[in-house]
């Protein structure tokens, strides 16, 4: 799995949306983009809703990705 997302990522369709605080990752999520579409395959938390800011920040991205 991991040497499929590497070369997914390298292909320019994986994509990995993070929270940071102070320094240290507190949440974040990763997943494929095809088209106009994204596939989220994991999200996780260390500070609570530090997932959902990065899934706010990656619908915001991924918008501005499809209108470009």
């Amino acid at each position: 799995m991991q040497r499929a997302y590497r070369a997914l990522h390298r292909l320019g369709f994986a994509h990995s949306f993070e929270t940071w605080q102070d320094g240290a990752l507190v949440g974040g999520l990763y997943g494929v983009a095809l088209g106009r579409m994204f596939f989220g395959e994991s999200m996780f938390h260390r500070v609570d809703n530090a997932s959902k800011a990065a899934l706010a920040y990656a619908c915001g991205s991924l918008a501005e990705w499809a209108s470009a």
